[in-house]
């Protein structure tokens, strides 16, 4: 691999062979443009390979690889890395691969092609492992780049296992979804949608429909996703930074001519059947069906926050119509946001996302009360004199 090899695979040289700028321009709907990287390189590292120790959960270790190529970069060829959004470390030898959000990324010579690439570039841009509904482990969305080794692939006559592309989700998660170009449906009623391939921004036309809290796309056997078992409407949703593909309830994930998707959440009964579906003519039609849910009152004890903390003035809580003031930015303010978390979980129908989300709200409260806990006792225990 020449120096000439790298530039056509990661700048504008190469642009057209599906390399990694034609693979951000697809999937950002021409907001992310890649094309003026620099390639720099290759340097003979001063540290052995035995040295690193950052492969697993050893970040410290991983942030060390970088900074060990960066200070041969800035050495050897005085780089001035502040020029650079991020970096993406490339080793002649199997090391590791992974990426760090707004940071820097790391590959190797076993994961030099672009399904890979893919992946840990979309982790250095704070994209998240894709999942599919009901499963139990992420990288389960076949039809999505970040499920990277588990996703439709296909192999490139020159850089390797390429495809698929990103999800109408994990577009919208980065605001690389083309809002303009972006069918939404948020009211009740009906609508006849027809939809472009996902990623063909070229053509005229809708590139994706929003209904409610999904996100619904249209997928040919083209380009990234030349790999693709069939074409397909796809359903998705984002739930904490993460898309889950949706599973119908005759358990199709893939929609054809003829599927009905048929759904109920906390936003609202989606139903819609796909009315034609022509890979040959780019275009799948889609009739749609949405209620909004119908609100109901709640009765019971409760409670309700006024007032931001950010705005530097205390808050007050409802408690039972009993009022009491929470001062900003006080342990109990946290505690409170943090049960929001834990109650806003109730209204996600995905098991495993209202799980993620349970979790790490009552971690939160947890931690919060272990702090305020640890001062307490702090308080308890008498100073130490001072030595003279």
């Amino acid at each position: 691999m020449d120096d000439a090899y790298f530039a056509d695979l990661f700048t504008g040289s190469g642009q057209g062979s599906l390399n990694m700028v034609d693979y951000f321009l697809d999937s950002s709907h021409g907001a992310v443009d890649i094309s003026g990287t620099d390639v720099l390189g290759w340097y003979v590292l001063d540290q052995e390979r035995a040295n690193y120790t950052g492969s697993g959960a050893n970040p410290a270790g991983r942030d060390q690889l970088v900074a060990w190529a960066k200070q041969k970069a800035i050495a050897a060829d005085g780089v001035d890395f502040s020029r650079y959004a991020g970096v993406l470390v490339c080793m002649n030898v199997p090391t590791d691969l992974w990426g760090v959000p707004g940071y820097a990324a790391v590959c190797d010579v076993d994961g030099l092609y672009p399904n890979a690439l893919a992946l840990v570039m979309g982790y250095e841009y704070g994209i998240s492992r894709s999942w599919m509904e009901g499963a139990s482990q992420p990288w389960s969305d076949p039809w999505d780049a970040m499920s990277s080794g588990n996703a439709y692939m296909f192999t490139h006559a020159r850089w390797g296992l390429a495809g698929p592309g990103l999800n109408a989700a994990n577009m919208y998660g980065r605001g690389w979804l083309d809002a303009t170009r972006t069918y939404v449906m948020n009211a009740t009623g009906t609508a006849l949608i027809h939809l472009r391939p996902l990623h063909r921004r070229d053509l005229p036309g809708t590139l994706a429909a929003r209904i409610g809290d999904f996100f619904v796309e249209f997928r040919v056997q083209a380009g990234f996703d030349a790999g693709l078992p069939h074409a397909a409407v796809l359903v998705h949703t984002l739930v904490n930074n993460r898309s889950y593909l949706m599973v119908n309830s005759d358990n199709a994930v893939a929609l054809v001519k003829g599927s009905v998707f048929d759904h109920q959440s906390s936003s609202g009964h989606v139903v819609f059947t796909v009315e034609e579906l022509d890979p040959d003519g780019e275009t799948a039609t889609i009739r749609v069906n949405y209620q909004l849910p119908t609100k109901s009152e709640s009765a019971g004890p409760g409670f309700e926050v006024v007032g931001a903390a950010s705005a530097g003035g205390a808050g007050v809580i409802f408690v039972n119509g009993k009022l009491q003031k929470v001062p900003p930015h006080s342990p109990a303010y946290r505690v409170l946001e943090h049960l929001a978390v834990v109650a806003d979980a109730e209204t996600v129908d995905l098991a495993g996302a209202r799980d993620v989300m349970r979790r790490e709200g009552y971690k939160a409260i947890g931690a919060t009360v272990a702090d305020v806990l640890q001062d307490l006792e702090g308080f308890k225990e008498v100073a130490p004199r001072q030595m003279h």
